[in-house]
């Protein structure tokens, strides 16, 4: 799992502190969080395994659509950190076959991240099925969200209870008022707890429906945003609500942050939202935003299409027979990326390049701008590699690649223009996506890698989009040196207004 995060985030000391926390140990992070765990194991439900979950969300959620057959349709919603998979199909033989499927993928795929599936944790809701299905409870109803979800047609919220709950926690700030009356928070901690409030009002948004639309609803919402509000700034909650108003430094009502997460969650899911939009917004709906462009290599690759296993699968320039699905190719192509840090880190030598043993691929370098990152280096060492497969040649090519994060960012739908060019060479030319151990004794992926250090210095150029981690990096470093520049000025005024003036000519002159 340490390694799995490490891989996702590109950051050691998030791996560090998963592991310490694993292992019951005490530990710090940036001298501000500390952590201790008096009993071995994954945590459940404390402070690491949401952050773990945000990690795998995006590479778990895809598995169940690509486990089953195309006429069987799946949709994965996530609450947290439990996930719900709806399927629809056509007779019960399908619906208990896309079952197995899924339950097999997930199985199969999970421990590839340091996770497991648990049938006796899961549970099936349906009509149809028997008592048990595959080792997994079916109920025919379950309480869910403070809420009870059948398929009678009455899945509807319990709205009630999700404004209770909010009544719940606004309660909670009292304690933070003085003896006195007087209000002990600062504003940022205000605005922190406005956030919690609307995330524990908000839970299970998804499941409204259209009830944020409904007139009753906002003012229910709007009733117990002022309560809060009059709890925060120390007014008695038989305060008039205007005076509420007027005092509050709230940037937003929590009416407001359950709508932008609502719409949000119905623009990730393609939703025509147009009409809900002009209802609870006001106003007519962005018309930039109504086209949104899709294409079949957005959506990533067929799991028959790659596999990630222990990473010997290919040796000596061949593919072991039995080890995976894929045929033995006509020729495997290897590819690598290199970034070397010079000066005071900030820049690098970057190079990525490709080897085959194949006379009409043989090999290539290419160099790439000093802030690029080590993935763009692997991706743009895939793309080439790629292209520089004949079309229409009848053979079959296969790709080993040492980076796992690399190969999952192509398989999954993340977008970006290099991810897209490779998905589409790779659908168009049939080809191949295998994980190789970097540095092993593999002597195809010691070649890409001499490629790849070669072409960091002495490679063709090839220009990329800048990451975001190097835009984040720039911002920092200006704003830091717009600070010391304000810093200096700001000293030189101050001692320049204390120096003694023997006359008016020295004053000028200072």
């Amino acid at each position: 799992m340490c390694e799995s995060v490490k891989l996702i985030t590109g950051s050691s000391a998030l791996a560090n502190l998963v592991g310490s926390y694993l292992h019951g140990r005490r530990c710090h992070f940036k001298d501000r969080i500390r952590v201790c765990m008096t009993k071995g194991g994954t945590p459940q439900g404390g402070v690491l395994s949401p952050v773990i979950y945000r990690l795998f969300h995006a590479l778990v959620m895809d598995i169940p659509g690509r486990a089953v057959a195309q006429d069987v349709l799946v949709k994965t919603i996530s609450y947290a950190d439990d996930m719900i998979i709806l399927i629809g199909c056509d007779s019960q033989e399908k619906l208990e076959e896309a079952i197995t499927d899924i339950v097999g993928a997930l199985e199969r795929e999970l421990p590839t991240f340091g996770l497991s599936m648990a049938r006796e944790k899961s549970v099936i809701l349906s009509n149809d099925l028997q008592d048990e299905c595959f080792g997994i409870v079916v109920k025919r109803s379950i309480p869910f969200l403070g809420m009870r979800i059948d398929l009678s047609g009455r899945w509807a919220p319990h709205v009630e209870e999700a404004i209770r709950r909010g009544r719940v926690e606004a309660e909670v700030c009292r304690r933070l008022i003085g003896p006195e009356g007087v209000v002990r928070i600062t504003p940022k901690a205000r605005e922190v707890i406005r956030a919690h409030v609307a995330a524990t009002l908000g839970y299970g948004i998804e499941c409204w429906g259209d009830r944020p639309m409904f007139k009753g609803v906002k003012r229910r919402i709007d009733s117990l945003h002022h309560r809060l509000e009059k709890i925060l700034i120390g007014i008695p909650v038989s305060g008039n609500p205007d005076l509420a108003v007027l005092l509050s430094d709230a940037k937003l009502t929590l009416y407001q942050r359950l709508c932008m997460r609502y719409g949000s969650w119905k623009l990730q899911n393609g939703y025509d939202i147009r009409k809900w939009w002009s209802k609870v917004v006001g106003g007519r709906y962005p018309a930039q935003a109504e086209s949104w462009n899709h294409d079949r290599f957005e959506i990533g690759l067929q799991p028959k299409q790659f596999y990630i296993g222990d990473g010997t699968e290919v040796s000596s320039g061949y593919l072991r027979p039995g080890s995976t699905s894929f045929e033995q190719p006509d020729a495997i192509i290897f590819t690598d990326g290199s970034r070397r840090p010079y000066g005071d880190g900030n820049c690098a030598h970057v190079g990525a390049g490709f080897y085959s043993s194949d006379a009409t691929i043989a090999w290539s370098s290419y160099k790439l701008p000093d802030y690029c990152s080590i993935d763009q280096a692997e991706e743009v060492a895939i793309s080439m590699a790629a292209r520089s497969v004949p079309a229409r040649m009848g053979k079959r090519y296969l790709l080993a690649i040492d980076s796992r994060s690399v190969i999952q960012a192509i398989a999954g739908s993340r977008q970006s223009s290099l991810l897209v060019d490779i998905r589409r060479e790779v659908l168009l030319k049939n080809l191949g996506l295998i994980w190789v151990r970097g540095h092993s004794t593999c002597y195809g992926n010691i070649w890409a890698d001499l490629a790849a250090r070669h072409g960091a210095y002495h490679g063709q150029m090839v220009m990329v989009e800048v990451p975001p981690s190097s835009g984040r990096l720039w911002v920092a470093t200006l704003w830091t040196a717009v600070g010391q520049v304000i810093t200096r000025v700001a000293k030189v005024y101050t001692v320049s207004g204390v120096l003694p003036h023997e006359s008016g000519e020295d004053k000028y002159a200072n």
